[in-house]
């Protein structure tokens, strides 16, 4: 059975990444509003989860595995093709000229050549950069699945904090593009810190699928713990207390500072005992049929993005209100892609929001 709580969590992680990405009056209260955490880590995390959670019952038959997990990398990839594309063509009409600016920047000279570049998943500009990571993630995942499925925990732990503390130290791709003279863009996200995300949320989609669930994950001390340390981040975030300059490379972003994945780990552990106060049958409908249509949604909120760039820029300089309301009206445009994959695949529109089964 679909666990509908965790499709409305990915729903409202979709909804709080457009809103922070167009910015605005709404985005003050919907970018990292408890602690130094912001949608993507939470959305990953539970990418990884639901992967395990789905995946791992082919852990038993490894060339089922295998197979399975190419076919969802193929179609992420062909999304992120899509997306590629449609900017592109847009990119050709003479009213849609500075999508080549903002995507391409600063190779709008040699256009093919980028073009191809972002194909290979070579150049990776901003939110182009997700899906290709998925793609590695999602290969590298059967991997990780056998060797939870033969007892090798410790070593699956061991490996991922390894990469993990090399990403403080360096940006697999971008240093490889410096060595190489690769002048393209290798994404905003560093591959070796953000894995951890990913495979935890992995490796306790396996646990819960295999009914293995660590007894101090009940435990009322480390609630409350977690809750005393989350409220410190919070109080940091709201700058009641400063930090102090020195912190603030242990909160970074792109390479997971250490701080930052202390505060991620905090809000997990808090976010799953919450989420365990409610049945796998309950949700919270809008939210759900968004995270229900992930892949659609993520890659249609992209493109709308690029292309309403001087839109949003224009609609910002009317005031906060009026700005809000077009904000709030590009969040349910974002069931476009869901109705229209729903019609795509023959399934009925009219009860939208009552639907239990189905999408990606």
């Amino acid at each position: 059975m679909r666990d509908r709580r965790l499709d409305s969590l990915r729903g409202i992680f979709l909804v709080i990444m457009l809103i922070d990405h167009l910015g605005g009056f709404i985005a003050n209260y919907t970018y990292q509003p408890l602690g130094f955490v912001s949608a993507a880590e939470g959305f990953i995390f539970l990418s990884g989860l639901m992967f395990g959670q789905i995946y791992a019952r082919y852990a038993a038959d490894p060339a089922t595995l295998f197979r399975r997990s190419i076919s969802r990398a193929w179609l992420i990839y062909r999304y992120h093709i899509v997306m590629v594309l449609v900017i592109a063509a847009l990119a050709l009409l003479p009213f849609f000229d500075q999508i080549w600016y903002w995507a391409l920047r600063p190779y709008s000279e040699k256009p093919l050549e980028t073009f191809l570049a972002m194909l290979t998943l070579v150049h990776q500009p901003g939110y182009l950069d997700i899906l290709p990571m998925y793609v590695i993630f999602v290969l590298v995942s059967p991997v990780v699945l056998l060797a939870l499925e033969r007892g090798h925990h410790l070593a699956v732990v061991l490996i991922s904090v390894l990469l993990w503390g090399g990403g403080q130290l360096l940006d697999p791709l971008g240093s490889l593009y410096k060595v190489a003279g690769i002048d393209f863009h290798a994404g905003y996200f560093n591959l070796f810190s953000w894995q951890i995300l990913w495979m935890a949320g992995l490796a306790l989609g396996y646990a819960r699928l295999n009914a293995i669930e660590g007894g101090f994950l009940r435990e009322r001390g480390v609630l409350w713990l977690a809750l005393a340390f989350a409220f410190v981040f919070w109080v940091w975030r709201r700058e009641f207390v400063s930090p102090g300059h020195w912190i603030i490379p242990l909160l970074d972003k792109p390479g997971l500072g250490p701080l930052r994945l202390f505060n991620c780990i905090l809000l997990m552990l808090i976010g799953w005992r919450v989420m365990n106060l409610f049945r796998h049958e309950q949700c919270l409908p809008f939210f759900e049929l968004l995270g229900r249509y992930s892949i659609q949604v993520f890659s249609f909120h992209a493109v709308m993005l690029y292309t309403l760039q001087y839109t949003s820029q224009s609609m910002r300089s009317t005031g906060s209100l009026v700005y809000s309301l077009y904000t709030l009206a590009l969040v349910f445009c974002l069931l476009i892609p869901v109705v229209v994959t729903r019609r795509w695949k023959h399934q009925p529109n009219r009860h939208l929001f009552s639907v239990r089964s189905g999408g990606l």
